[in-house]
């Protein structure tokens, strides 16, 4: 455990250095700023228009972060063959990879929380009412983030980094559509049908993390089902990065 601890601050720090922490932090900040500049162009939508444009922003730029970084978290060490340095101390694979992955989401919560600091700043210059519901939205945004990074962290065990890129991506758009493919299944077609069932089995509901709008049109959901869509989200979380660690195990890095 303390191996564990000591190795997640290291790529912690690591993170911190790279240039893509700055970029990500300085894009969703950017949003927010804009979304200021933005309102007061829209008659009586002011704050709705305000809030949508800082969430959209900030979403942006975690998912970019966790794509991005998760694409060579891992890789990068396996291909300058650092990883040898790390696994030659008593150190196991196992804690090699949990670490990287604490890392990376103690990166992401700390990015999450400016990112609401700079929405709670357009909420209180926009007039809107300010309350913990507004910290849901990037509870969501922050699950999406770590399902997309833990995705690219497997895929790219195995694949190079503009495809691990290009699948993450495309996981993020078709994840966002999956309700839709679900009707699919009532199609009279027996191949639409097939496809629909398999498509949303094996693809992560995103848009059911999606809780921007619950914020901006005050929609009612119960704690409930945000618990559930929360469990549910960390579900694939843990899914991923089990099928990766079983990936990573059997890896040979000679």
């Amino acid at each position: 455990m303390k191996n564990t601890f000591l190795l997640s601050q290291f790529f912690l720090k690591d993170l911190v250095y790279r240039k893509i922490f700055f970029v990500a932090l300085g894009l969703g900040m950017s949003f927010v700023v804009l979304s200021l500049l933005l309102g007061p162009l829209s008659y009586n939508e002011e704050a709705r228009l305000a809030i949508n444009f800082s969430l959209a922003g900030s979403q942006i730029a975690l998912i970019f972060l966790s794509v991005l970084v998760g694409a060579d978290f891992i890789k990068l060490d396996i291909e300058n063959q650092s990883i040898h340095s790390f696994l030659a101390r008593p150190i196991s694979r196992f804690q090699f990879f949990i670490s990287k992955f604490c890392a990376f989401a103690a990166c992401l919560l700390f990015l999450s929380f400016f990112m609401w600091l700079g929405f709670y700043l357009v909420s209180s210059v926009t007039g809107l009412e300010s309350s913990f519901k507004s910290v849901l939205p990037f509870v969501g945004v922050y699950i999406e983030s770590l399902i997309l990074f833990s995705f690219a962290t497997t895929v790219s065990l195995f694949a190079s980094s503009l495809m691990t890129v290009g699948a993450s991506f495309t996981l993020f758009l078709v994840g966002h559509f999956v309700e839709m493919l679900r009707q699919l299944e009532k199609s009279d077609d027996l191949v639409a049908k097939v496809f629909g069932s398999i498509i949303t089995k094996i693809i992560p509901n995103l848009e059911s993390l999606n809780w921007k709008a619950h914020l901006t049109y005050n929609e009612w959901v119960s704690s409930i089902s945000y618990f559930k869509f929360s469990l549910y989200g960390l579900s694939w979380v843990f899914f991923l990065l089990a099928v990766g660690y079983l990936i990573f195990s059997k890896k040979d890095f000679t």
